[in-house]
């Protein structure tokens, strides 16, 4: 296996180990903590890296940061409801069923865009 290829994988499973991580910490409690998983989420899954560690990864854990992050666009703190907003486009962005997955998410992109 090349350098390259071993880099890539090394990647990969940081950011699903990541994103697991996200959605296992109950500090949820915390705007700040929630504020920095949207961020996280989005960083994640826009990179490169994201839309290979749903390819490497069941369906599952995308479809659970994504409902993660359409509840944080429900959150009562601005900048939680803004980094959700961002970190949305991004789970469609990454997914390998785009077409479901903006399906599940139309409502709250509709929403966002009239508040």
């Amino acid at each position: 296996e090349s350098n390259g290829s071993l880099m890539c994988s090394t990647l990969e499973e940081t950011a699903t180990d990541m994103l697991e991580e996200i959605l296992e910490s109950d500090d949820d409690d915390n705007a700040e903590a929630r504020h920095g998983k949207a961020c996280a989420c989005h960083r994640i899954l826009a990179a490169s890296v994201g839309s290979k560690v749903n390819m490497e990864l069941s369906m599952k854990l995308h479809e659970q940061i994504t409902d993660l992050v359409i509840d944080y666009t429900d959150d009562d703190k601005t900048a939680v409801k803004e980094a959700a907003s961002v970190a949305q486009g991004a789970t469609v962005g990454s997914t390998q069923d785009p077409a479901s997955c903006l399906q599940k998410v139309d409502s709250v992109f509709i929403k966002i865009m009239k508040s």
